[in-house]
């Protein structure tokens, strides 16, 4: 962002008002984070923040933290995987129940 410390309020608060948390609401669709602790491409801090602002708007969500992992090791963990499978198909696939009642009203 340079410049020296008489502007680092300035561009600090103009760089946390472009962050994706800034703009969470509660019609927002739900999101399932997975991050290594030790990620620097996406940092956990950037991660917990977007979460706990979801969270605090009313938005499911749900974060797996993956201990000493980085980026790459994150992308690639099983675990975190299924967590995220089943966290969509919570989301995504409807319940018998509810194609049951669609059916009726056809």
């Amino acid at each position: 962002m340079g410049g020296d410390m008489s502007s680092v309020r300035d561009k600090f608060h103009a760089a946390s008002s472009a962050s994706s948390a800034a703009f969470v609401d509660a019609d927002d669709a739900p999101v399932f984070f997975y991050n290594g602790s030790a990620g620097q491409l996406v940092p956990q801090a950037w991660t917990k923040t977007s979460y706990f602002a979801l969270k605090s708007a009313g938005v499911k969500t749900a974060f797996c933290s993956l201990d000493n992992a980085g980026h790459m090791q994150a992308a690639a963990n099983l675990k975190a995987f299924e967590k995220a499978c089943s966290f969509l198909e919570s989301e995504l696939v409807p319940d018998a129940e509810a194609v049951a009642t669609l059916e009726k009203t056809d």
